[in-house]
């Protein structure tokens, strides 16, 4: 819910959990980690790479929704 109304706020279309693309790229590191062909090596950074830009938009969203959330608490009396 309190996403939900940050994102009306923030006017931003979609917010989306990371912690689903975390756990990808923890299970990418392993298999990167233990995977011997090049080209597949390089696939499996190639998409952890894609997921960790994905967090760091997920993770921008939420720093603006906060701030947006947190101006509102301040300007009507709050702490």
């Amino acid at each position: 819910l309190v996403i939900r109304n940050a994102q009306k706020a923030t006017k931003t279309k979609h917010t989306t959990h990371s912690c689903g693309h975390i756990d990808r790229v923890q299970e990418l590191v392993v298999s990167l980690s233990t995977e011997t062909d090049e080209e597949m090596r390089n696939g499996y950074s190639k998409i952890i790479e894609e997921e960790l830009e994905l967090i760091r938009t997920i993770n921008s969203q939420l720093r603006e929704a906060s701030k947006v959330w947190y101006d509102r608490y301040t300007k009507k009396g709050g702490n």
